[in-house]
């Protein structure tokens, strides 16, 4: 089924897995075709570049996609502990 949508969007099914999975955005192009061939709404898919749907749920707190970061590529934070030696 994965393969058949893939061939259908014009993308392969790897790209699909890692959209499905949340660990890849889909982009404007493809989002168009993803929903001509599955009825999924753009905005569902990509509401930081389409908007939420105007009959869609309401989220109660809004997310700046200036903002965003996906959790993989947030920075990480190192903390390095010494031990201090006595002399």
């Amino acid at each position: 089924m994965l393969t058949e949508l893939a061939e259908k969007v014009k993308c392969s099914p790897g790209t699909l897995y890692m959209i499905f999975r949340g660990h890849k955005q889909a982009g404007h192009q493809l989002v168009h075709r993803i929903e001509a061939a599955t009825g999924v709404s753009r905005h569902d898919l990509r509401p930081d570049i389409f908007g939420a749907a105007a009959n869609g749920p309401i989220h109660e707190a809004a997310v700046d996609p200036a903002e965003h970061v996906h959790p993989a590529r947030k920075p990480h934070k190192h903390v390095h502990v010494r031990s201090r030696i006595p002399n």
